[in-house]
């Protein structure tokens, strides 16, 4: 009979403290910015006393979305552009359009975005300042006529993006340079110091790059229509939200809290 007792003495301590609670897996892309993004998820989701298993740097967008959709994960960062391009998708620039078109495909694939952190992450060309003033560079346009002699640096995942990406990019604005450098994922950030090096003459960045700013960087108007909204928010899906019901509550002091210029720091 004792050791009975002390059986359920024993679940009944670990049913108190949580540690039969199933966690909510908050994953990320390979990105600092997912990064960051995901600990914020997780760490709101916490402060509302859920258990938390972190999975970040994952890899690049198919790959968590993939996870997301095989119930390995239950929440991650992503951006309604991205969506689109994942599911192959024609590119739309207005937030509310992009939302709209995603909502009945996702639907059908148990999808569902959380409400919005409150920015947008788009894609931007840059360049060093004083090459932009000296060649005369305002837009992507303007690269037409000096790009077979230079080089652009763009990350793997850029490299691949089916609709919004390099090869439809060079497409869109008629654009052939001299090279293209292809850096990994996690040398993303490499591409800022290769720029003010001088070892690239372009790169594909984010909006809201930090390095940006901090490097004196100047960007290109994108003055075709081409990158899609690229608005941020949780992503989540129906499995998930009937195992962790009460996530979009508990993720709700995100929404529309999180603006550019706190990203950049």
């Amino acid at each position: 009979m004792m050791w009975r007792l002390l059986a359920i003495g024993v679940v009944a301590g670990l049913v108190l403290s949580g540690c039969t609670r199933t966690p909510v897996v908050v994953a990320s892309k390979e990105t600092t910015q997912d990064r960051i993004l995901a600990e914020m998820m997780a760490l709101t989701l916490e402060a509302k006393g859920r258990a938390v298993e972190r999975r970040t740097g994952l890899g690049d967008s198919a790959d968590v979305f993939q996870a997301l959709r095989a119930g390995v994960v239950d929440v991650y960062p992503e951006y309604t552009g991205t969506a689109l391009a994942l599911l192959d998708a024609p590119p739309e620039a207005d937030p509310g359009a992009v939302r709209a078109r995603l909502a009945e495909p996702f639907a059908a694939l148990g999808l569902e975005f959380l409400a919005p952190f409150g920015f947008e992450s788009r894609f931007v060309p840059v360049t060093r300042r004083a090459f932009a003033q000296r060649e005369r560079l305002a837009s992507v346009s303007d690269l037409a006529s000096v790009a077979g002699e230079l080089r652009l640096g763009v990350n793997r995942s850029f490299a691949e993006r089916p609709r919004d990406g390099l090869a439809g990019f060079l497409e869109r604005f008629g654009l052939d340079f001299q090279e293209v450098v292809v850096v990994q994922e996690d040398r993303r950030r490499n591409l800022y110091q290769m720029l003010v090096d001088g070892r690239i003459d372009v790169m594909i960045g984010f909006s809201t790059d930090p390095q940006i700013l901090d490097f004196g960087l100047a960007t290109l108007v994108v003055d075709m229509p081409f990158f899609p909204a690229y608005e941020a928010a949780p992503l989540t899906s129906d499995a998930a939200l009937s195992r962790h019901p009460g996530v979009p509550d508990a993720l709700a002091p995100l929404a529309g809290a999180i603006d550019a210029a706190t990203l950049r720091g």
